[in-house]
C-alpha cells in the first residue's frame, strides 16, 4: 500500500506537467481505499492458499511418499478439465449472444461471457501457453542453439509452472488490450453519429439570455443558411419553475434524435426531458385557467439539446398560449443543400461580426474535442493498466528464481558436460522471452476479441466502425516482452554465479 501511494503521488506530480486538456488527474487514494485494498489483499491471499492447501491435505500419505500412485488424481484432473471446458464454451456462447442481441441484453451477455470464457482460459493456461510456446519455439530452437532447445523444452515439459507463471501476464495484457480496443472502437463509432444527430450543424446563443434581435435578422439575410429559432420561457408547472422550449421542427435535421416525435407533437402536448414513471399525465399551469399540457410517454433528449436547461418541449402555438411574446434564446443554423460546412461558417461569422456577445457552437468541433478527450483517456488507461503487467513481471522473475533453485543439480550437470555460464544465462533469458511473448500474443488475441465485443454491444444500434488502435496494441506487446526480459536479469545473474560443485551438491 505504501508503494502504491508513493507511485500515485509521483504520477499525480507528473500529470500536472502534461497537457491533458480539461482532464485534471488526482490519483492519490483515500484512507478508506487503502484500508479496503489491504483487506482485499489479505483475503485474496488466504483464498489463493486455500486451494493448494486443500489439495495437499487430500493426498494419501503412501502416495505422498511415492510408494503408490494417487488413485484420485486422474478423476480430479478430469473434473477440473471438464469445468474449464464448460466455462470456456458457455462464455463463448454468451459472447456470441451479446454480439447479436440488442441492448441492454447485449452488454450484460458480453460481460458475463468475457468473465466465464476468460476463467476457462486461465484454468486451461497450462495447456494453452505451452502450445503457444511450442509454436514460437521453432525459430528459437534453430537460432538459439543448445540454449534455445533447452529453454523451449523446459517450458513444454513443465506445463503447470508455465501456465501459472504466464497467467498473470496473460491477464494483464488481456485487460489492457481489451480496454483500449473497446474505448477506441466506441469513440470511432459513436462520435460521428452524435455529431450527425444534432438538430443542426451550428448552435447560436447568448449564454442564458435573449439573443439580440439584430443577430437573428442578420443570420436570416445570409444566403446558404437555414435558421431555426428556439423560443423558451420559464413557467410554474405544478408549483415548480420549469423551462419550456418551442421550435418549428420542419427546418431541423431529419436525423436528429427525437425529431419524429417532435414533428408528431400536437397542440397541448409536450415531450419531457425527464423520466416520468407514471407515463401519460396531465399538468396544469397555475395562473392560466384552462391551460394544460399532456406529457407524452417516455423521455426525450431533444428539449435539453435544443435549449440548455429545458425540461419540456412544446409546439410554438402551445408556448404562445402558456407564455405569450417569448424571446428567442437559441438559434440552430445549418447549411442549405449545396453549401458546405466551411462556407456556412464563414457566412455566420459575417452575420455575427457585430455581436461579440453571441456564442457559436460547432457540433463537429464538439465531436473533435470529445474525441481528443477520449484518446487521452485511452492513453491514461493503458498507462495505468501497464502497472498490472509490470507486477506480473515480478511474478515471472520470482518463478524463474525458484526454478533456478529447483534445477540446481540440472544446471550443475549442464555445466559439468561443458555448457558455459553465458549459455545458461541465454537459456533463462530465452525462457522468459518465450513465456512473455506467448502470454502477450494470447492476451492480445483475447483482448481484441473482448474489446470488439464490448464495443459492439454498446454501438450495435448505430453501427460499429473502426478497429483496434494498432500503435497501442503493438506498444502493449513490446512492453510485455521487455518486462519478460527484465524478469530474467536476476535469475540469469544467479545462474552465472553458481559453481559446478556447489550446484551438484544442492539438496
Amino acid at each position: 500500500m505504501l508503494l502504491g501511494v508513493g507511485l500515485c503521488a509521483v504520477a499525480t506530480a507528473v500529470a500536472r506537467g502534461v497537457d491533458l486538456g480539461p482532464v485534471r488527474l488526482q490519483l492519490l487514494p483515500s484512507p478508506v481505499t487503502c484500508g479496503l485494498a489491504g483487506l482485499f489483499g489479505v483475503l485474496l491471499t488466504l483464498l489463493a492458499v486455500r486451494g493448494p492447501a486443500k489439495k495437499a491435505s487430500a493426498v494419501p500419505p503412501v502416495a505422498a511418499l511415492g510408494a503408490a500412485p494417487d488413485p484420485g488424481g486422474t478423476a480430479v484432473r478430469l473434473r477440473a478439465a471438464a469445468w474449464s471446458v464448460v466455462l470456456l464454451l458457455s462464455g463463448t456462447a454468451s459472447l456470441v449472444l451479446g454480439v447479436v442481441a440488442p441492448p441492454p441484453l447485449s452488454l450484460l451477455a458480453v460481460t458475463l461471457g468475457a468473465i466465464c470464457s476468460f476463467f476457462g482460459v486461465l484454468r486451461l493456461s497450462h495447456r494453452l501457453l505451452p502450445a503457444v510456446v511450442a509454436a514460437l519455439g521453432a525459430p528459437v530452437r534453430r537460432l538459439g542453439g543448445t540454449a534455445g532447445r533447452l529453454a523451449t523444452q523446459q517450458l513444454r515439459l513443465n506445463p503447470a509452472r508455465t501456465g501459472a507463471t504466464g497467467s498473470a501476464l496473460l491477464l494483464g495484457v488481456t485487460v489492457m488490450v481489451g480496454a483500449v480496443t473497446a474505448l477506441h472502437i466506441t469513440s470511432n463509432s459513436l462520435l460521428p453519429v452524435l455529431s450527425a444527430r444534432q438538430p443542426a450543424v451550428f448552435s447560436v446563443s447568448a449564454g442564458s439570455g435573449e439573443l439580440p434581435a439584430g443577430s437573428l435578422t442578420a443570420l436570416g439575410e445570409q444566403r446558404g443558411l437555414t435558421v431555426t429559432p428556439v423560443r423558451s420561457a420559464t413557467v410554474a408547472v405544478d408549483g415548480h419553475p420549469t423551462l419550456v422550449a418551442a421550435v418549428d421542427p420542419a427546418e431541423l435535421n431529419s436525423s436528429a434524435d427525437g425529431i419524429d416525435r417532435t414533428r408528431a407533437l400536437t397542440d397541448g402536448a409536450a415531450l419531457s426531458g425527464l423520466v416520468d414513471k407514471r407515463g401519460n399525465i396531465r399538468i396544469t399551469v397555475p395562473g392560466r385557467p384552462g391551460t394544460s399540457l399532456r406529457i407524452e410517454p417516455g423521455r426525450s433528449s431533444l428539449p435539453f439539446t435544443l435549449q440548455s436547461g429545458a425540461v419540456l418541449l412544446v409546439t410554438p402555438a402551445t408556448l404562445e398560449r402558456i407564455a405569450p411574446d417569448t424571446a428567442v434564446t437559441t438559434v440552430w443554423v445549418g447549411p442549405t443543400d449545396g453549401t458546405d460546412r466551411l462556407t456556412a461558417r464563414r457566412a455566420m461569422d459575417r452575420a455575427l461580426a457585430g455581436y461579440p456577445q453571441v456564442q457559436v457552437t460547432d457540433t463537429a468541433a464538439q465531436a473533435h474535442t470529445l474525441r481528443s478527450l477520449l484518446d487521452r483517456m485511452t492513453q491514461i488507461t493503458m498507462v495505468l493498466l501497464s502497472f498490472s503487467v509490470a507486477i506480473a513481471g515480478l511474478g515471472v522473475a520470482a518463478t524463474l528464481m525458484l526454478s533456478v533453485s529447483e534445477r540446481a543439480r540440472e544446471i550443475g550437470m549442464l555445466r559439468a558436460i561443458g555448457m558455459s555460464r553465458r549459455q545458461l544465462r541465454r537459456m533463462l533469458t530465452l525462457e522468459a522471452l518465450l513465456l512473455s511473448l506467448a502470454a502477450a500474443l494470447a492476451g492480445t488475441a483475447l483482448g481484441l476479441s473482448y474489446g470488439w465485443a464490448a464495443a459492439r454491444s454498446v454501438t450495435s444500434t448505430v453501427g460499429t466502425a473502426g478497429g483496434a488502435p494498432v500503435p497501442l496494441v503493438l506498444a502493449a506487446l513490446a512492453l510485455t516482452v521487455l518486462i519478460g526480459l527484465a524478469a530474467a536479469v536476476l535469475p540469469a545473474r544467479r545462474v552465472g554465479r553458481m559453481t559446478v560443485v556447489g550446484a551438484l551438491h544442492s539438496a
